[in-house]
């Protein structure tokens, strides 16, 4: 379906772009801006999409294919940089943990910690889980529900989009109930599955606003936010834990 507010999209990234760039060097104080520096990529050759929707079955999400055509195909971005569209189709072939295949069922976020809790019959507070014990017992548990999960086709119909550090990364569906939408796939500290609730336009400028206020202030520490792994989109769990942020 056409989105009327790309153009928007479009012309907004391109302006936080020129922007980004009149700081010069000093944009390298940004978190992993020495992995991307910035780096605007030209559009992909046409090879790398072809396979990815080939595979899929499916074209791509209108949005990503205007962002890696018009803005950049991998290199600036949020965190350590997109990755590029060759990229993506290389992880086509992850048969390990994160295998893919070609439809995905995500719809909802997939909240590890909070099922687990819900299965043991106990509160979701941290205290649940502080023991030595409990911590073993949460992995144990952890590890087989996401084993589970996987085996369902977990990361089915996505493709990587960037790394955040720590395990962390970002990925989006191509295709099921939500195509086109931002996730971060926080699986490898067993947290969970997240939706942003936003597209790469959206991800992405959140994040050169947020750069741009970094710059002006000439403060680069991190913001002071639960769930930071979300702090670029739109999510209702980012916005219950961050009541203060969000009403500003």
């Amino acid at each position: 379906m056409h989105d009327p507010c790309l153009s928007d999209k479009l012309s907004e990234a391109k302006a936080l772009i020129a922007e980004l760039a009149a700081y010069g060097d000093a944009r390298f104080s940004l978190f992993g801006a020495r992995d991307h520096k910035f780096a605007v990529q030209p559009a992909p050759d046409g090879g790398a999409l072809a396979e990815l929707e080939a595979f899929y079955g499916c074209a791509m999400p209108q949005s990503f294919r205007l962002f890696v055509e018009a803005v950049s195909d991998g290199g600036i971005g949020p965190y350590y940089g997109f990755h590029t569209t060759r990229h993506m189709a290389r992880t086509l072939n992850e048969r390990v943990r994160k295998r893919r295949g070609t439809v995905s069922w995500l719809e909802e976020d997939i909240d590890i910690g909070a099922d687990l809790a819900r299965a043991a019959g106990v509160s979701e507070s941290d205290a649940v889980w502080s023991s030595d014990v409990m911590q073993a017992l949460y992995t144990e548990r952890g590890e087989a529900y996401l084993g589970e999960l996987v085996d369902r086709g977990l990361f089915n119909g996505t493709v990587p989009l960037c790394n955040y550090g720590c395990g962390d990364a970002y990925m989006m569906t191509i295709n099921g109930p939500r195509p086109g939408m931002i996730w971060c796939d926080s699986t490898d500290s067993l947290t969970g599955v997240f939706c942003l609730h936003v597209d790469i336009f959206e991800f992405f400028n959140a994040w050169a606003r947020d750069s741009l206020i970094k710059l002006e202030k000439g403060d680069f520490s991190p913001n002071s936010v639960a769930m930071s792994i979300l702090e670029y989109g739109q999510s209702p769990l980012f916005i219950s834990r961050n009541p203060q942020k969000t009403s500003q």
